[in-house]
């Protein structure tokens, strides 16, 4: 089941950016404005999962608002993003003993992953712990868009290579439907991450071809270093 998560925006946009990013990955995201009393109103309407808000200001009116809504929704994750100057901020949340996540400056993908990893469960979550790890060792960029369909496509080759068989009517369509995306969306996201890696060097060992390398070249060739790391089928 999709977690849902009410995102708080600020002036900058950086709520919106992440309200996508957790949508990426497969969340149900909206965001709203960062005003206290607009997001109360939409945590009664819409009863999310978690809620995602940075933190502006040193007042009770925050103190209360997180207060209230631990009581109110005891089961709902909060998660704090904090910016520079509000270590005072900080250590009254902890001193509250509120189960309040709070989240230091990063790039919006870390704080998406963060979330994602703290509030869904493992065996729901879209992505692998291991493909992520391994794909960024290879040179791919966690914050470029095309990372997360990467991950997923090297996960479904593994799973069923017959799938790229067709890759624009069915393989991008299928890591589309799982991401909020499109299949043109995909296909251009993940030539654009090859193409970002190359440039700061990547290279594939196993790959003897021309680059840059074709979307299901690359998806292959991923797959079968992946499984051949992990010994995903065993033994012969």
């Amino acid at each position: 089941m999709s977690k849902s998560v009410l995102v708080g925006d600020t002036i900058a946009g950086e709520g919106k950016l992440l309200s996508n990013r957790l949508s990426w990955l497969g969340m149900d995201s909206e965001y709203c404005s960062n005003n206290l009393k607009m997001l109360e109103e939409k945590i009664t309407e819409k009863s999310p999962d978690g809620i995602v808000f940075y933190l502006t200001r040193d007042s009770e009116e925050l103190y209360s608002f997180v207060k209230r809504i631990s009581e109110g929704y005891p089961d709902m994750k909060i998660y704090a993003i904090t910016h520079s100057g509000t270590a005072v901020i900080e250590r009254k949340l902890k001193s509250m003993q509120i189960n309040t996540l709070t989240l230091m400056p990063a790039t919006i993908s870390y704080l998406a992953y963060v979330i994602m990893e703290d509030l869904v469960p493992l065996e729901e979550q879209l992505l692998i712990p291991e493909i992520i790890e391994f794909l960024g060792k290879k040179g791919f960029s966690m914050i470029v868009n095309g990372f997360v369909y990467l991950c997923i496509a090297v996960e479904l080759c593994i799973c069923d290579p017959k799938l790229l068989d067709n890759m624009m009517n069915v393989f991008y369509p299928l890591i589309a439907s799982k991401t909020n995306s499109t299949a043109q969306g995909v296909e251009r996201s993940l030539r654009h991450l090859e193409y970002c890696a190359m440039m700061k060097g990547m290279r594939l060992p196993n790959y003897n071809g021309k680059y840059p390398i074709p979307n299901k070249e690359l998806i292959l060739v991923l797959s079968d270093e992946f499984v051949d790391k992990y010994n995903i089928y065993g033994k012969n």
